[in-house]
C-alpha cells in the first residue's frame, strides 16, 4: 500500500506518468472508493451527510466521465484504465491533505491570523491539485502541460460552479 502512495506522490510532483502505473480494473477500483472516501471526508466537514454524499459521488462520476470520454473521444481507449488510476489516486492523495487544512479553515476566526495561513495552505494545495491535473492529463492526452493545466484548471473552476447549484439543489437532503 506504502508503494501505491508513493507512485500516486511520484505523480503528484511530476516525478512519475500514469503510464507508469499497472494497468488493473482492481487498483481502478481501490482508488475510485478511495478519491470517493476523501472527497466525502471533505464536504463532509462543512455540509450535511445526505448532501456530502450526493457531492462525493457525483464529483466521481463527473471527473470519470470527462476524463474517459476525453480519451474515447480522442481514440484512445486503451489509456482509461491508467488515466483514472493516476487521476484517482493522485488527487485522492492531495485531497487528503487538504482534509486537516479545511478543517483548519473552516475552525479558524474570521479576520485573524490564522485564518490567513489556513487560507494560504488551503489555496497552495487546490492549485497544486490543478498542476497534478494537468500534469496527468498531458501524459494521457499526449499533449504539453500548458494544454493540460488550462484543461485542469477549466475542469476545477466548471465543478466550482456546478458544485454550488448541486448543494441549492440538495437542501433537503438531510441525513
Amino acid at each position: 500500500m506504502l508503494a501505491l502512495l508513493k507512485s500516486f506522490w511520484e505523480i503528484a510532483v511530476f516525478r512519475m506518468a500514469p503510464q507508469d502505473l499497472p494497468c488493473s480494473g482492481f487498483l481502478l477500483r481501490l482508488t475510485v472508493g478511495f478519491y470517493l472516501l476523501v472527497g466525502l471526508g471533505a464536504v463532509l466537514l462543512p455540509l450535511p451527510t445526505g448532501s456530502a454524499m450526493v457531492i462525493a459521488l457525483l464529483d466521481t462520476i463527473v471527473l470519470g466521465v470527462v476524463v474517459a470520454g476525453g480519451l474515447m473521444l480522442r481514440g484512445m481507449p486503451e489509456r482509461v484504465t491508467q488515466a483514472l488510476t493516476a487521476v484517482y489516486g493522485t488527487l485522492g492523495l492531495i485531497g487528503l491533505l487538504m482534509l486537516p487544512v479545511t478543517a483548519w479553515l473552516l475552525a479558524a476566526e474570521e479576520g485573524s491570523e490564522t485564518v490567513l495561513m489556513a487560507a494560504i495552505a488551503f489555496w497552495a494545495l487546490y492549485l497544486w491539485s490543478i498542476a497534478a491535473l494537468g500534469h496527468i492529463l498531458r501524459h494521457v492526452f499526449s499533449i504539453p502541460l500548458l494544454p493540460g493545466v488550462l484543461i485542469s484548471y477549466f475542469y476545477f473552476m466548471s465543478w466550482q460552479a456546478l458544485a454550488p447549484m448541486l448543494m441549492g439543489g440538495l437542501g433537503n437532503v438531510e441525513c
